[in-house]
């Protein structure tokens, strides 16, 4: 005899074999589904001076797994390769550039799964030097016409 359950939309079934002697096994696991990546920090689109320390946090979750562990999660820029590994990296050597950041992970089945955002590493402007002119020949004897050169501009 059969018996079918509809609840609140979801089908529940309850299948009742009288008389068959066998037992009733639950289905083996699924184990191929893939790790999920979480990029937790910094956010997308984040900018940073070139001497900032930049603190990448993120999560690998598999569904058979649980929490995977850190030697899991490999964190990679498109200009810089592989940068580190693990829940909490900090990086302060990124290239001055926009960076796609990727974390991927890998459960214990070799599935994998990845997040990525987009980052900005920019020169700081206050750690730009000029480089000296003294000694330099600019080329102003040679007939350029310097007057006024050193005068407060006219306000109209």
């Amino acid at each position: 005899m059969r018996r079918f359950f509809i609840i609140s939309g979801a089908v529940f079934i309850l299948f009742l074999v009288l008389g068959c002697g066998e037992d009733i096994k639950a289905p083996p696991p699924v184990s191929d589904e893939f790790p999920i990546a979480t990029i937790c920090n910094p956010s997308e689109g984040a900018r940073f001076s070139q001497d900032a320390k930049v603190m990448f946090f993120g999560k690998g979750i598999d569904p058979q797994d649980g929490n995977l562990p850190d030697s899991q999660l490999v964190w990679s820029s498109d200009k810089d390769g592989n940068i580190g590994s693990g829940e909490f990296y900090i990086d302060t050597l990124l290239s001055i550039d926009t960076h796609i950041i990727k974390l991927e992970v890998t459960d214990n089945d070799g599935n994998s799964g990845s997040d990525s955002i987009s980052i900005v590493v920019f020169i700081d402007s206050a750690m730009v030097s000029v480089p000296s002119t003294a000694g330099f020949n600019m080329g102003w004897e040679d007939g350029v016409d310097t007057t006024g050169m050193n005068e407060e501009p006219a306000h109209i």
